[in-house]
């Protein structure tokens, strides 16, 4: 198997923020899908989409339809067994440390040279 996350890392700009988190985004859900198998990679996205839509939901006051996303993702999370529910929460465990890194990473790269020394000295 060809290992392309070389390429990837090659081809997109690490000129934004919004680039980094989607390269290290890729990268983990690249690494996931070979690890863990697509049909893991499948729940995570699920219980991601509803996760993010509920809040979205309730952001735009359309709080049915968040408290009908909510139920269903709290239905899908009780299903699961701790085997089953552990590595998902380790993926998204990393998922924002890898975003963590991007902000941080961001932070500094904009940030004048006297403030950097100053902040790690």
């Amino acid at each position: 198997m060809t290992d392309i996350t070389d390429d990837i890392a090659e081809e997109i700009s690490f000129q934004g923020f919004e680039d980094d988190c989607k390269l290290l985004g890729n990268l983990l859900n690249d690494i996931l899908q070979r690890e863990a198998g697509s049909t893991f990679v499948d729940k995570l996205e699920k219980i991601r989409v509803l996760s993010q839509s509920a809040c979205n939901m309730r952001q735009a006051g359309m709080e049915d339809l968040a408290e009908m996303l909510e139920k269903q993702l709290a239905s899908e999370l009780s299903k699961m067994t701790l085997e089953e529910a552990l590595p998902l929460a380790r993926a998204f465990s990393h998922h924002l440390t890898l975003m963590g890194i991007a902000e941080t990473h961001h932070r500094y790269t904009f940030l004048s040279p006297t403030i950097v020394v100053f902040l790690f000295h």
